[in-house]
């Protein structure tokens, strides 16, 4: 998912704006914001985390051969596949929102190492960056809670008023990540694989949870097989972790020959998630107020001088180069 500048569920918790007000008149804060929870530094504590998972070494030294071997092959025969509807999502997010084609964001992929994903942009230019933000982090510490069980299913944020004409098309079918197959012929990524990390998201993280880093970010996985936006993000690290385990060639053979399949039946549970908010519109308005009650707590439990600098940032309006999924 992209990043954009915040507006939305700051400026409806009257504590935070108590908090930019001190903020921008620089109480208890430093000159220098530190941008920490935007982006993993060379020697910040994020980084220091995940190399703790086995190093930053070359991930094409340390990969099965074979799975290298399908991962170049498969990226080549996909992009001259696809290279018709790359050529028409270009031009259509050119018709339809102004601003570059593609969105690059920085990840945390293999044991830690950093990398530039890129994407078809779904999000205007100047969209509001921190609902996204709040809402990982919200999942994340629900799967904190209850010690480690948590029933929040990985959600994106499809109803957000940033979305360019159709973006929810592109993000429910995939066509919006088409052009991470450059990442995995870089080597960056793999066709199969979990979901790649963002840096505010590792932050959060457990030890349990930054296992799913010794694993190579894919396309797809075995959580987008399984369920994917049923499942919850404990559930999500489990699958990870099991994968990397029991890696083959024809597990993930396997996979990709279901991507396509699990693929239609989350447009299927889309259609039918729409249809029950269309029935039931003031339930959904309520449901709306109550997470942004529970974004507000979480932000205030963020530590100082991350949140902090994050609003005097603009609320979240931190370079867009540093990204959302």
């Amino acid at each position: 998912m992209e990043r954009h500048a915040r507006k939305g569920t700051v400026e409806s918790c009257p504590q935070i704006n108590v908090i930019r007000k001190s903020v921008s008149s620089g109480e208890g804060t430093r000159k220098q914001p530190n941008l920490q929870i935007i982006n993993i530094r060379e020697g910040s504590s994020a980084e220091s985390e995940v190399r703790g998972c086995g190093g930053t070494g070359d991930a094409r030294a340390i990969l099965p051969l074979w799975k290298r071997i399908l991962d170049v092959v498969g990226a080549i025969i996909g992009l001259i596949l696809i290279f018709p509807m790359i050529a028409f999502v270009s031009i259509f997010i050119k018709i339809v929102s102004k601003g570059p084609v593609f969105f690059k964001q920085e990840r945390v992929g293999f044991k830690g190492k950093t990398f530039t994903m890129w994407k078809f942009r779904t999000y205007e230019v100047a969209a509001e960056s921190t609902t996204h933000e709040l809402h990982l982090i919200k999942l994340i510490a629900d799967a904190h809670d209850g010690e480690g069980i948590s029933h929040r299913p990985m959600k994106k944020l499809d109803r957000h008023p940033g979305i360019i004409p159709f973006g929810n098309v592109l993000r429910k079918t995939g066509i919006d990540e088409l052009p991470q197959l450059f990442n995995v012929l870089q080597g960056d990524m793999s066709l199969v694989g979990p979901r790649p990390a963002i840096s505010y998201e590792v932050e959060q993280y457990s030890s349990h949870h930054r296992e799913r880093l010794q694993a190579m970010p894919g396309l797809t996985g075995l959580w987008q097989v399984s369920g994917k936006n049923r499942l919850s993000f404990n559930e999500m690290v489990d699958l990870d972790v099991r994968y990397w385990m029991k890696k083959n060639l024809l597990l993930d053979i396997s996979i990709i020959l279901k991507t396509p399949s699990a693929i239609v039946m989350q447009l299927l549970d889309a259609i039918r998630e729409r249809q029950q908010n269309a029935a039931a519109p003031e339930d959904d308005a309520l449901d709306e107020k109550s997470d942004t009650a529970q974004e507000c707590n979480l932000l205030l439990a963020i530590p100082r001088s991350k949140r902090n600098s994050w609003l005097k940032a603009g609320s979240g309006s931190v370079s867009l180069k540093k990204g959302k999924f």
